[in-house]
């Protein structure tokens, strides 16, 4: 069994965070491509600051996430002063293992026994934005590998059009402007569209029945 998780509001701001990263700064970025590059960097590591703050009620995985961030950011501004594809890359790879250690604590949390209260929604509906958020970054690493993998991309695509199609894929959207091609690709997508859907019938479950538990055990 886990541990309760302790009264907080660190999933509202972490929920607050992903919201405004995945929709007003997409916005932004269109003014100029310096502004889309700068606004995606300094956003995602802002995203990542929050994540790591909502990691704190483990002390060792705090300690591994905010490692993780700080070389982010290290290798993030180091890109500026000598930039390499290799870097962004680099930086991309972390994002992934610092998002999948978040969206294990964060499952965690949500799926604790205890009260169905607005924090642990909040919970739930970032894990489901995690979970886009990690699987555009691994769109974006499979098209640095093989560009040939995904049609209907921009010639120079940015993290925004990787993150509309994971969204699209997610929610079973699926307008066809941009297409899996290769194995690998359809693979992602084919895994991406079966996690979210077992995720929200699984969510919805676990909190109507902790809800009802909850209500039960208030009447006694």
């Amino acid at each position: 069994m886990f541990r309760k998780s302790p009264s907080r509001h660190n999933f509202l701001y972490l929920f607050a965070g992903l919201a405004l990263f995945m929709t007003v700064l997409p916005v932004i970025a269109e003014f100029s491509q310096v502004a889309n590059t700068l606004v995606t960097e300094l956003s995602l590591t802002l995203v990542l600051l929050v994540g790591v703050w909502s990691l704190e009620g483990n002390r060792w995985i705090f300690r591994a996430g905010l490692a993780l961030v700080i070389i982010t950011v290290v290798l993030s501004f180091s890109y500026y002063f000598r930039p390499h594809v290799g870097i962004v890359h680099a930086v991309r790879v972390l994002s992934v293992v610092f998002l999948l250690l978040s969206a294990v604590i964060t499952f965690r949390s949500v799926f604790l026994a205890g009260e169905v209260d607005l924090n642990r929604l909040a919970g739930a509906a970032s894990l489901y934005l995690i979970i886009a958020l990690i699987w555009a970054l691994l769109y974006s690493l499979l098209y640095a590998v093989a560009p040939l993998s995904m049609s209907g991309l921009p010639a120079h695509p940015s993290q925004w059009d990787y993150l509309y199609f994971s969204l699209t894929t997610l929610t079973t959207l699926g307008y066809g402007d941009v297409l899996p091609v290769s194995a690998a690709a359809r693979t992602l997508a084919g895994v991406e569209v079966v996690l979210g859907q077992f995720y929200l019938t699984i969510l919805v479950a676990a909190l109507v029945g902790m809800h009802v538990a909850n209500r039960g055990a208030g009447r006694r």
